[in-house]
């Protein structure tokens, strides 16, 4: 292996200390996709990480004293080899084999974990069902139905900790303000990112947008198509609703009801004067039946009340009730008519 891509090259590299600590973005995703393009190299890389973070993984009973020793050692040697002739380059490189046979073992099963497991992983909701998922970072999220969840892998040196998200999902995020690592949490979605550190909110992309409700903490929107200088900042309480499709179409609410947005976690809709169109849009994208109203003027009937959400029969018989409806059902397809 060249000095280029040894172990004592990686710790030598700002960039890759910055993409350790996760301290700079661009750092970062550069590593990111370095890792991915040079597999034969990761060994290298992984233990160099290894040895900044303390053997983060838990995988070696080396204590972090003994880390940072080793750290110190390391730098000065560096340091060192950096004003002295070029013949010093060797003694270094066998005295850097001896610290490495010392960490190779603890090294192992966790380098296989890496480089054997995906960059990412999917969680999938059906029509009708909710799931809970939490995190190895102790974030905790409920995802609606209808919905598809991807998270990063590769959390265990580089950041941020990344969410992609299609559909509905509340999220508690733990927060990890002693981790450098673990203190940022993004959620993207096609219209924006979700930047937090920790704290509650609700995501839903369904009808060609985004709408966040923060319920506790502070969270900060960059919206799509320029994310550096389109921010939003929210409080608790905010709603804010935004398109990339339709730039001009955002909307901020303040001191908006928590519960029309997030009390379908418990099992059940909340409406505030909603007209019927909305109800049947949601009833649609959750549990997957086609609704047809036989007068369209009935679409603009409004209704405040709650209706159960985890049952469909329960569902549209309490729908049907609030605003005073027949229905039919033919297969998956629901016909609403006035009484």
């Amino acid at each position: 292996m060249s000095i280029q891509n040894s172990t004592e090259y990686f710790l030598s590299q700002k960039s890759f200390i910055n993409w350790v600590l996760g301290q700079n973005e661009e750092d970062c995703r550069y590593w990111d996709a370095w890792m991915k393009e040079n597999p034969d190299q990761m060994p290298a890389a992984i233990l160099a990480a290894q040895i900044y973070t303390g053997l983060q993984s838990g995988k070696s009973d080396i204590s972090q004293k003994e880390i940072q020793s080793e750290w110190l050692k390391l730098r000065f040697r560096m340091e060192e080899s950096k004003q002295k002739k070029s013949g010093k380059q060797i003694f270094i490189g066998f005295w850097w084999r001896s610290i490495a046979a010392t960490f190779i073992l603890a090294s192992g099963i966790w380098l296989t974990y890496f480089l054997m497991s995906p960059d990412t992983e999917n969680y999938a909701t059906d029509f009708t069902n909710k799931r809970t998922i939490v995190l190895s970072d102790g974030t905790e999220i409920i995802l609606n139905a209808n919905s598809v969840l991807t998270t990063k892998n590769s959390w265990h040196f580089a950041v941020p900790r990344e969410i992609w998200l299609e559909g509905e999902a509340y999220f508690k995020v733990k927060s990890h303000p002693n981790t450098p690592e673990l203190k940022q949490f993004v959620v993207h979605t096609k219209d924006l990112d979700v930047r937090v550190v920790g704290t509650q909110f609700n995501v839903n992309t369904r009808k060609n947008s985004t709408r966040v409700f923060l319920d506790e903490g502070k969270v900060q929107l960059s919206l799509k198509e320029n994310l550096d200088k389109n921010i939003v900042v929210m409080n608790p309480g905010d709603f804010v609703g935004y398109s990339s499709e339709e730039k001009d179409k955002k909307e901020i609410r303040k001191n908006f009801e928590a519960e029309s947005v997030t009390s379908w976690r418990a099992g059940y809709y909340t409406f505030n004067h909603t007209p019927l169109s909305e109800v049947i849009e949601l009833v649609e994208a959750t549990h997957g039946i086609k609704i047809t109203v036989t007068n369209p003027a009935l679409m603009k009937e409004t209704v405040t009340g709650k209706i159960p959400n985890d049952n469909i029969n329960d569902l549209v018989k309490s729908m049907c009730r609030l605003f005073n409806l027949s229905y039919t059902m033919k297969g998956s397809e629901l016909i609403l008519k006035q009484k």
